[in-house]
């Protein structure tokens, strides 16, 4: 019963993780093409995206 329980405890975080992958609109082409778009970066990581372009 225990091994049942962390199994489900484990699956949950990865079925959340992807959908929120497929939710946030850019984040798949990102994780392929390791790129993001100018506009995408400043939504999503602003601060980050100051640092990146000094804006």
């Amino acid at each position: 019963m225990a091994h049942a329980a962390t199994a489900a405890l484990m699956i949950i975080p990865i079925f959340v993780h992807a959908y929120a992958a497929i939710w946030a609109k850019g984040t798949i082409r990102a994780m392929w093409y390791g790129r993001v778009t100018r506009a995408w970066a400043k939504q999503h990581h602003r601060a980050w995206f100051r640092q990146m372009t000094g804006e």
